[in-house]
């Protein structure tokens, strides 16, 4: 993904958690940090890079395909993976995000067990499906 598109999807997770923080919702909403960038100068602190991402996916702290966002509220939950909706701009048209196959299958597992999950590209998406979920 590049940089302008990563953009793109922190802007709608600032903006969701902003508006379910500032409007009063009564949901927990705890972003998952699965996924960071270290840089690295020279081999060596790629090596460095390597051993301590390495040692954060065998503990379980990194997992591929887990969700954005962790919603919690009295009596349910939900995990929502935000993905970028289509737009354009000065280096222009920017297609639509879409699932990796790691995020279809966590949404399968989901499915599966009966547990609420979307993918969302917008606020008004997100709130008409808490709607849905019995979250409002």
């Amino acid at each position: 993904m590049t940089g302008v598109h990563v953009q793109a999807e922190r802007a709608l997770l600032a903006e969701i958690l902003l508006r379910l923080r500032a409007g009063g919702y009564p949901v927990l909403a705890l972003a998952t940090p699965n996924g960071l960038h270290i840089p690295d100068r020279d081999a060596d602190e790629g090596r460095i890079k390597a051993r301590i991402v390495g040692r954060m996916k065998a503990d379980g702290m990194l997992l591929a395909g887990a969700p954005d966002l962790v919603l919690l509220w009295r009596g349910g939950g939900g995990f929502v993976e935000l993905k970028r909706p289509a737009f354009r701009d000065v280096f222009g048209h920017h297609p639509a995000g879409v699932a990796s196959e790691d995020q279809k299958e966590f949404a399968r597992r989901c499915a599966a067990l009966g547990i609420n999950h979307a993918f969302v590209r917008s606020w008004e998406g997100l709130r008409e499906r808490l709607g849905e979920w019995g979250a409002l």
